[in-house]
C-alpha cells in the first residue's frame, strides 16, 4: 500500500544534488533553452529550492503545466537509408531537465512497491537484454536439434 501524506518522504537538498549529478553532461536541452548542466552547476540554494519545490508538489498533489512541456523531435533512423522517407524516422520526446529530475524523485519513492517476477528481463534495473537473447537462441537451438518443426514469430513493436 502506498504512504499517505503524512507518511511521505520529503525530498532533501543532498537527495536532489545526487540525482542531478548523476545526469549525463552533453544531451539535449530542454524546451527552455535549459541543459542538465546548467542544474549541475547551480549550486546548493538551488537545490534546495528544488527540493521544497518537489516538496509542495508531492504534498499538493500537483505539478504546473510548465514543468510536463515536451518537444518531440523526429531522428533518423538509418543514416544511409532514404532522408524523405518519414517511415526513417523515430519521434524522440525531450522534457524539461526539471521534470527529469523530478521522475527521479518519484522513482525513488514508489520504487519499493514495484515487483516483478524473475522471468522479467526488459525495463527492470540491473538486468540487460544479454540474457533474453541468449535463452532465446539456446531453445531455437533446442528445437532445430530435436528437429521439431517451429514457427518463430518476431513482433516489434515499434510498427504499431
Amino acid at each position: 500500500m502506498l504512504p499517505s501524506v503524512d507518511e511521505l518522504k520529503l525530498v532533501s537538498c543532498t537527495e536532489v544534488c545526487d540525482i542531478i549529478a548523476a545526469m549525463t553532461n552533453n544531451k539535449a536541452g530542454d524546451c527552455y533553452g535549459l541543459w542538465a548542466e546548467h542544474f549541475k552547476l547551480a549550486g546548493d540554494l538551488y537545490y534546495s529550492l528544488l527540493a521544497t519545490c518537489f516538496n509542495v508538489m508531492l504534498i499538493h498533489g500537483f505539478i504546473p503545466a510548465e514543468a510536463t512541456q515536451t518537444v518531440i523531435c523526429p531522428t533518423i533512423k538509418d543514416k544511409n537509408g532514404i532522408s524523405s522517407d518519414a517511415s526513417n524516422y523515430r519521434p524522440i520526446a525531450l522534457t524539461t531537465i526539471f521534470s527529469k529530475i523530478f521522475e527521479h524523485v518519484l522513482s525513488n519513492r514508489v520504487q519499493e512497491y514495484l515487483f516483478t517476477t524473475d522471468n522479467q528481463f526488459g525495463c527492470k534495473r540491473g538486468n540487460s537484454t544479454l540474457m533474453p537473447i541468449l535463452l532465446l537462441k539456446e531453445l531455437l537451438r533446442f528445437y532445430q536439434d530435436l528437429v521439431v518443426p517451429c514457427l518463430y514469430v518476431f513482433y516489434r513493436a515499434t510498427l504499431c
